[in-house]
């Protein structure tokens, strides 16, 4: 049995939800009025036995029945004597004793009969049961069911703290169901992943939360991916319904994304996705990022991104949709009754709907009370219209006014850093730059930090803890912040540069670059500021620094045939003998020393050969991927330029260590790229070994593998095991999907502006 207590619909949701019910148990179609006609119906319908009857719905969730009653006596009673209707039948969301009913047929005699017509929380329960199908339509309501919720609690977040969690069930209660929603539900359905893409402030993350949750609704556990997509293998499960979740998968840096080859990784798990029928993949990205993504990233257009993709665009909201965003913002706010009256006034909320700059984002912060202490209502349209006319300044006074230094500090951090660091990366950080400006000791700059996180988590900051791998990250608790400080920052070189030192993390390296791409920076500022943390770096104790900050940093300086720093000192040969042998200097890092190494040998710096042959030999020992042996015959291929003694055996051991990978590994890679996807029939044998054999000569570079050393490789996959999984995927029935959308649409045709008049009705 259901037990709802209805707190997640506003006033007009549960009135449709009534009207809905009521139409299952009279067997009958319940109409509603036009605005501004009849007051104090909110339904009818016509029997042949009782002529008229009347329903009104009241949502009284969060007062109690003596207000209730008092109300009704006071001005609802007056309407139906007014109306005087064959039948009258009463609805709330309130819990309704004998009598309590009792009191209310008194209230409405002698138009109420029977304790039948008055209903109460626990009759609409019962009628939800009697009639599921309407629960379905009503969206909002399945997604707070028990069973949902009971999933969603128990789901298993990967990289998402508790806090997120609640607030994708706190935000059910303000979406709105639009277009957008079913469709973007039906494309997840048919290709199993969907890119929700669109501008800040749009609703993209809002709508994947709410689609995740659908989805949790069907029996799938949710998997929240942060950072690192290994995340995913240590929770994807072969035959379980999982719904994989991936927030900004791009970040703001794109060529962060395409140089950490996280575009090949994702658009491998979309594929892998595609295959599963029982797995959905939903990511995000804001419209530039994935356009500038796909200008940089070929793979994007190879594997056909395009067909995942869905935009989020505030054009594409009705004016009634915004309405009704606005209207659920409002309901569930907790505003003041002073502050909604200024939106009342001479109908205020029609300007805010149709506002050239109205987004969700922006919205939501105007009508959160908590950012209105110093705001009287009788200002606060002023309020609004500032917000609504300057929408990058809804920061302004929060960031300039309202916090301390130190966490202005933080948040200057957060914000270089992409807005998401680790929390131990960030409180090096916070220490680094507050004992350098004098704002903080030795002596307390922990305890500064601690306080200053504990103050912010919740209004500026948020804290999320990844259960997985016990890490925590420390993000903004609105992306807008971002919006309005990145251009403060970026416009002042010194205070750029002070920040960016302080960092010291590969995230707010790739950061500047991203500045610079996006035209944040000007070449002028990019130079200074990549010298400056240069000059930095090699002032370090030899061996101090993180090898992926490291090379990303000399990546950065070198790397780059338009900018040059001075060549490298004796201090900076010195830290690179120190990481080139340094067993700190693998995973990523490796990827990060050959493409640096190569850029040197290019520039013929004296002192990289010998580094390089050095590098070689320990790294082909330690090298776990294809990218890594990849960029590693790069790095020997630019080698053959220089007469280097133990040159031909680094090779050797080179192009032997490449076979015997790809002898362990063929099968991962040649899955993982979908090379034999189209391999269904054993006529298609040799075809799928002439596929497998010209993808193997594609990737082995210029080592040239003979014809028995690729037959020795092909002998690591299981041709008949992978023709049976195609079988098995092509020939399975396509799920069936129901689009479960509330229907608000039986009244009559009215105006766009007549319809959010009704909606905004206070009568």
């Amino acid at each position: 049995m259901q037990n709802y207590n209805f707190d997640n619909l506003n006033d007009k949701e549960f009135e449709a939800l009534i009207n809905d019910l009521l139409s299952k148990r009279e067997g009958v179609r319940v109409d509603r009025y036009k605005p501004g006609k009849d007051k104090g119906v909110d339904g009818r319908f016509f029997t042949t036995s009782s002529g008229e009857v009347i329903i009104q719905t009241k949502h009284w969730a969060r007062s109690s029945f003596a207000n209730l009653a008092r109300s009704l006596r006071k001005s609802e009673a007056k309407k139906v004597t007014a109306l005087n209707p064959k039948r009258y039948i009463f609805a709330t969301s309130q819990p309704l004793s004998k009598a309590n009913k009792k009191e209310i047929r008194d209230i409405f005699a002698p138009y109420i009969s029977s304790d039948e017509d008055v209903i109460g929380q626990e009759n609409v329960n019962d009628l939800l049961d009697e009639f599921s199908e309407v629960e379905r339509r009503h969206y909002k309501l399945w997604l707070a069911s028990s069973n949902v919720l009971h999933r969603m609690l128990n789901s298993a977040l990967t990289g998402r703290s508790e806090a997120k969690r609640d607030a994708i069930i706190e935000a059910t209660r303000r979406y709105v169901i639009t277009e957008a929603h079913g469709a973007a539900l039906k494309k997840l359905n048919e290709v199993h992943s969907v890119v929700i893409t669109g501008e800040a402030g749009v609703g993209k993350t809002t709508l994947a939360d709410q689609m995740a949750h659908h989805y949790v609704g069907l029996e799938y556990e949710l998997c929240v991916i942060e950072d690192d997509l290994s995340e995913v293998e240590a929770v994807y499960e072969a035959g379980k319904k999982q719904v994989l979740y991936y927030d900004d998968f791009l970040g703001r840096n794109y060529l962060l994304a395409i140089e950490g080859r996280k575009d090949s990784r994702v658009l491998d798990l979309i594929d892998r996705v595609e295959r599963d029928k029982n797995k959905r993949f939903i990511l995000t990205s804001r419209s530039t990022v994935l356009n500038q993504g796909k200008v940089w990233s070929d793979l994007f257009d190879n594997r056909k991104i395009d067909r995942k993709e869905f935009e989020v665009k505030i054009a594409s909201l009705s004016l009634l949709d915004k309405a009704n965003i606005l209207y659920n913002h409002i309901w569930f706010s907790g505003l003041g009754e002073g502050f909604v009256d200024e939106i009342y006034r001479k109908k205020r909320y029609q300007d805010m709907a149709s506002h050239k700059n109205f987004n969700p984002r922006l919205i939501s912060f105007i009508t959160d009370p908590d950012r209105l202490s110093e705001v009287s209502p009788d200002a606060y349209w002023d309020y609004i219209s500032s917000k609504l006319e300057n929408p990058q300044e809804v920061w302004s006074d929060v960031y300039s006014r309202q916090i301390d230094d130190f966490t202005r500090i933080v948040i200057n951090l957060v914000v270089l850093n992409g807005g998401s660091i680790s929390e131990i990366d960030l409180a090096d950080a916070f220490r680094n730059s507050a004992l350098r400006d004098g704002t903080a000791t030795p002596s307390n700059v922990a305890d500064h930090f601690v306080r200053t996180l504990r103050g912010a988590v919740g209004s500026t900051l948020s804290r999320n803890l990844n259960p997985l791998f016990g890490t925590v990250t420390v993000g903004l608790f609105n992306p807008s912040i971002l919006d309005f400080v990145l251009p403060r920052l970026a416009a002042d070189r010194h205070t750029l540069s002070t920040f960016l030192q302080a960092l010291k993390t590969t995230r707010s390296i790739d950061n500047i670059s991203s500045l610079l791409a996006d035209k944040r920076v000007s070449k002028d500022t990019y130079s200074t500021v990549v010298r400056d943390l240069c000059c930095k770096s090699l002032n370090f104790e030899v061996g101090s620094q993180k090898p992926s900050y490291f090379w990303r940093l000399a990546h950065l300086a070198f790397a780059d045939t338009t900018f040059r720093v001075p060549l490298p000192t004796e201090k900076f040969a010195s830290e690179l003998r120190h990481m080139l042998v340094s067993e700190l200097c693998s995973g990523s890092s490796l990827e990060m020393a050959c493409e640096v190494l190569t850029s040197l040998l290019q520039m013929k710096v004296e002192i990289i050969p010998a580094c390089s042959l050095n590098f070689l030999t320990w790294a082909t020992d330690e090298a776990e991927d294809l990218a890594e042996f990849e960029k590693l015959g790069v790095l020997i291929q630019e080698l053959e330029h220089v007469s280097l003694e133990g040159l031909p055996e680094v090779r050797r051991r080179y192009r032997k260590a490449t076979l015997e990978h790809w002898e362990e590994n063929v099968e991962h890679y040649i899955s993982e790229d979908n090379v034999l996807i189209n391999f269904l029939s054993d006529e298609q044998y040799s075809d799928a070994v002439n596929w497998a054999r010209e993808y193997i000569d594609l990737h082995c570079g210029n080592l040239s593998f003979t014809d028995e050393e690729v037959d020795k490789i092909l002998d690591g996959i299981d041709f008949p095991q992978i023709q049976y999984k195609n079988q098995e995927s092509a020939y399975e029935d396509h799920e069936n999907f129901e689009r479960p959308m509330q229907d608000l649409k039986a009244e009559a045709p009215l105006s766009p502006q007549d319809r959010i008049d009704d909606l905004f009705d206070r009568s």
